[in-house]
């Protein structure tokens, strides 16, 4: 299991009216550095040079030019401090601006002020703006923050940041706290965390945008590339509105460090339109851990390309928590390339969409070329509704497990979540697999896929109009499951690559069920098998097995329309039929049941063949057969009934 997802819940808190807790930087450099400046006379403009004026207690003070900045300076409540276009404030090691008043940054697109470090310093701590600065009216445009620790924190405060450039930040570019509410347009932070990631003493470190403490921003455009642990860091009951959001070569240095994404969500609410990530480690994590906040971010609009790990992943960490809740609303989410070629490193992906013990809500949506599962789903139940979702050339090619190689993969999906309207392509391995899931329904294609198109294992779907076709084994194989309610299914040209003929029969039940229960039924209703490379419908050691209204047409291979074998059951039993309706060629019977007790019904056998070959399992069983319609020469043989009851058989 990758990583310490319990840690991600410990977010650094810090002192509104101090520095952070740590600086990363050398104390004794600092104190050696603020002794020689106390001696060696400023060569920059001197500090309190620059123009003030001051009305009835209120000071407004303007920097120009090229400054220094020797400690830390405090904008009072009350006052304004103003920083000219073209500006240069050089920052001494580990100095911070802290804004109780009012801040005003005039840059311009041709000259934008700046913040950076002084002469031979490594790093400043930039701006921070208190409580006592909200709704004075703190306006900064463009302005470039280079050499930062942090570049600009925000507790309970509302300024409006337009074309802000952040390069290199070492922990946080933009940091809130404590109902932060700003205005944020057109920002842009260059890489980060790097020049601290293999020495630094806590896992905060290369984040873009950190939203926190029931901070709740309005974000008009950002551009977030090459830093190490997130673009965008949310937690603590925070929320929000993001929009035009450009994220990029998001990924951990070393084995350190917190969890790297994209866009991190943790017990948050938020809304982002427009969001594209790309080539981060994963896109979008969104993890719910307090069950006393909300964890509901939504997204519009939303594309997640070449991650290296996972593209989206929605969980709980709580994995006891078997009433899981919905954590996440996607709108036309596409991820595409998940583990691909120009993933950081190719071949490491889970999955492309992931949800674990939480639930999603996924609408109009693609997983395109991933060399993973197009979505993986593990214990989720009816907070998870997937609609419109599209899989195309999905799965894990190299893996040896049936779960990692299919394009759709469940795995202990309670009842019931909702899938409709579900196409799955070109996946290297089956195209739906259900694995110990309960869930329902409607709409489901699965094409071209190397496997079987649905892979129904120890599962419980209730599901109607399925499409399964051109598949490389069976088009519906149904093992050791019960509970099974299937309808409108049209099984079609599947089968190609079956090594065995078992494998490339249209329809296969085994083991489902191979006891008698009242409520377990296994049905397919209104199914049908056409062009099926080796045989229509074949169901092997099954009872209580209900098909209405079946249908084959010109099985390949001269293969059997209807194959039963029970020659290995445990229990008596019966399997109905009622309603077949074949049309094939053959030398010998077209349907063949052996070891087997049936009740049939309604059947039509066309074409040129030997019709009904029938074994029975000499049990005490009574089987029955009425309206059927034989024809040609030998066309019923009957073996080993203990019991058949016929009614308006026609030879």
């Amino acid at each position: 299991m990758e990583g310490k997802p319990g840690a991600e819940s410990i977010q650094w808190d810090v002192d509104p009216h101090h520095a952070m807790v740590a600086r990363g930087k050398g104390v004794l450099l600092i104190i050696s550095v603020l002794l020689l400046a106390s001696w060696v006379p400023l060569t920059t403009t001197p500090l309190l040079a620059p123009e003030s004026s001051s009305t009835e207690g209120r000071a407004t003070t303007t920097w120009s030019g090229v400054m220094t900045l020797t400690s830390d300076y405090t904008v009072a409540a009350g006052d304004t401090l103003i920083i000219d276009a073209g500006a240069t404030i050089q920052f001494d090691d580990g100095i911070r601006l802290y804004v109780e008043g009012e801040l005003d940054v005039a840059g311009t697109s041709t000259s934008p002020a700046t913040i950076t470090r002084s002469g031979d310093a490594v790093a400043h701590e930039g701006i921070q703006f208190n409580a006592t600065s909200r709704g004075r009216g703190s306006v900064i445009n463009f302005l470039n923050i280079e050499h930062s620790e942090w570049a600009i924190t925000i507790y309970d405060s509302n300024p409006t940041l337009n074309d802000v450039y952040i390069e290199n930040p070492d922990y946080v570019g933009i940091d809130m706290f404590n109902n932060a509410n700003p205005t944020i347009q057109r920002l842009t932070i260059q890489d980060g965390g790097q020049d601290v990631a293999s020495s630094s003493v806590n896992n905060r470190y290369g984040i873009g945008l950190s939203i926190g403490a029931n901070s709740n921003p309005l974000v008009l455009g950002a551009t977030f590339d090459n830093l190490t642990t997130r673009g965008i860091n949310m937690w603590g009951d925070s929320s929000g509105f993001l929009r035009d959001l450009v994220i990029s070569n998001i990924s951990a240095v070393g084995t350190g460090g917190w969890l790297s994404a994209g866009v991190w969500i943790e017990d948050s609410v938020a809304l982002f339109d427009t969001v594209s990530v790309d080539r981060s480690d994963t896109g979008i994590w969104i993890q719910h851990i307090n069950q006393s906040m909300n964890t509901r971010p939504t997204f519009w609009d939303t594309t997640v390309t070449n991650s290296m790990y996972r593209g989206v992943f929605v969980e709980q960490t709580n994995r006891s928590n078997f009433n899981t809740p919905l954590n996440a609303i996607f709108d036309n989410l596409e991820v595409r390339g998940s583990g691909g070629p120009n993933a950081k490193t190719p071949g490491l992906c889970y999955h492309a969409i992931g949800v674990n013990t939480s639930g999603i809500d996924l609408t109009n949506s693609r997983a395109i070329d991933n060399v993973c599962n197009g979505f993986k789903g593990y214990m989720i139940d009816s907070a998870t509704i997937v609609d419109n979702l599209t899989i195309v050339n999905s799965g894990n090619p190299v893996s040896s497990s049936n779960n990692d190689r299919a394009g759709l993969f469940l795995r202990s999906a309670n009842w019931a979540s909702q899938f409709r309207n579900i196409s799955v392509s070109d996946s290297p391995g089956d195209g739906i697999y259900l694995s110990k899931a309960s869930l329902q329904g409607h709409t489901w294609s699965s094409t071209n896929n190397t496997g079987s198109g649905l892979y129904v294992h120890e599962s419980h779907p209730d599901v109607t109009g399925i499409s399964v076709t051109n598949n490389g084994l069976n088009g519906l194989r149904v093992y050791d499951s019960s509970n099974v309610e299937l309808f409108d299914l049209v099984s079609a040209e599947n089968g190609d690559l079956a090594i065995i003929p078992e494998q490339g029969f249209g329809i296969v039940f085994e083991k489902s069920n191979d006891a008698i229960s009242g409520t377990k039924n296994v049905s397919c209703s209104r199914c049908s098998s056409t062009n099926d490379a080796w045989g229509g419908v074949r169901i092997e050691n099954s009872i209580d097995l209900q098909l209405h209204d079946l249908e084959v047409s010109n099985p390949g291979n001269s293969a059997l329309a209807v194959e039963i074998d029970n020659s290995a059951l445990n229990f008596d039993g019966t399997v109905d039929i009622h309603g077949l309706h074949v049309q094939a060629n053959r030398t010998g019977p077209i349907v063949q049941l052996i070891d087997t007790e049936a009740r049939i019904s309604d059947v039509y056998l066309n074409g040129s063949h030997n019709g009904l070959a029938w074994d029975g399992s000499d049990a005490v069983v009574t089987s029955s057969l009425s309206n059927a319609i034989f024809s040609g020469s030998n066309c019923l043989e009957l073996t080993d009934l203990h019991l058949l009851i016929g009614d308006g058989v026609d030879l």
